[in-house]
C-alpha cells in the first residue's frame, strides 16, 4: 500500500498532468514550425522558378556577363578646345545630360 496522503497523490496526478500538457505543447509548436518551414521553402522555390534567365545569345554577354543598351560617346574636350566652346555645347554638357539621364530613370 501507498503511504502517501490522498491530497498529495492528488498534487502529483496535477503536475504529471501539466508535465504532459508542457510537452504536448512543446511537440505541437515543433510541428507547426516544421509545417512553416516547408512551406517557406516550396513558395521560395516557386518564386525562384518562376524567374526566368536570359538567354546569352549575344556575344558581349557571353565574354563579359552583362548587357548594354545604350552607349553615350563624349569627347574630351583639352583647356584650349573648352574655350572655344558654343553656348550650345556649354549648356548640354556631359554632366548635364547625365543628370537629366538620371533624373528620367534610365540610369
Amino acid at each position: 500500500m501507498s503511504t502517501a496522503k490522498p491530497n498529495q497523490i492528488i498534487v502529483e496526478k496535477i503536475l504529471l498532468a501539466q508535465e504532459y500538457v508542457i510537452l504536448l505543447t512543446v511537440f505541437a509548436l515543433i510541428l507547426v514550425s516544421a509545417a512553416l518551414y516547408q512551406m517557406v521553402r516550396i513558395y521560395a522555390y516557386r518564386k525562384m522558378k518562376a524567374v526566368k534567365k536570359v538567354p546569352k545569345k549575344d556575344l558581349f554577354v557571353k565574354e563579359y556577363g552583362y548587357s548594354w543598351d545604350y552607349v553615350f560617346v563624349f569627347k574630351v574636350w583639352d583647356e584650349e578646345e573648352r574655350m572655344k566652346l558654343t553656348e550650345y555645347q556649354t549648356k548640354f554638357s556631359m554632366k548635364f545630360i547625365i543628370e537629366r539621364i538620371v533624373k528620367g530613370g534610365i540610369a
